[in-house]
């Protein structure tokens, strides 16, 4: 009796995945210059906004560097109320996630422009922050270019909801 509660309990945890996959699926826009979009393309950027979650959750077990190569070796990073940067500011932000284990960071990509050559791409979503003694929620435009068949993060500005 006791397996098939579990079972149930693992069945409806899955449902539950499912559908919020499918949401997520049906509520990113993907727009192409001069084109149309291809299921492929689509799945792309589903893909790159899965894989920067999950790379940034493994930054508190020892992922940085998995998680600071998304990045391009030249990145443009635009932090709300400082200079910009490069690289090492880039890496000095996102860095205190490795000494944080309580600090968490979710993306959610809303909008994707793609390029007509397929190889640079502008997307906009949200995002929410927590640690043990703060949260926020934001927004974020990511500006990305192709680089040996993978996106790589070019430029980053983001900046948050409150006032």
């Amino acid at each position: 009796m006791q397996i098939n509660a579990i079972g149930g309990a693992v069945a409806a945890t899955l449902m539950l995945i499912a559908a919020a996959v499918a949401a997520f699926a049906d509520t990113l826009a993907v727009t192409k210059h001069g084109g149309a979009v291809t299921e492929i393309e689509r799945a792309e950027f589903r893909a790159f906004n899965e894989n920067w979650n999950k790379l940034a959750e493994a930054i508190k077990h020892g992922g940085f560097d998995a998680f600071a190569a998304q990045y391009d070796s030249d990145i443009l990073w635009l932090p709300p109320n400082a200079p910009r940067g490069g690289n090492d500011a880039m890496r000095a932000q996102f860095g205190f996630f490795a000494a944080n284990a309580k600090a968490a960071i979710h993306h959610r990509l809303d909008h994707a422009f793609l390029a007509q050559s397929g190889e640079l791409a502008t997307v906009v979503g949200t995002y929410e922050f927590s640690n043990a003694s703060a949260s926020d929620t934001g927004k974020f435009v990511l500006v990305l270019i192709k680089r040996d068949g993978a996106w790589k993060i070019a430029a980053d500005i983001f900046n948050s909801d409150r006032k």
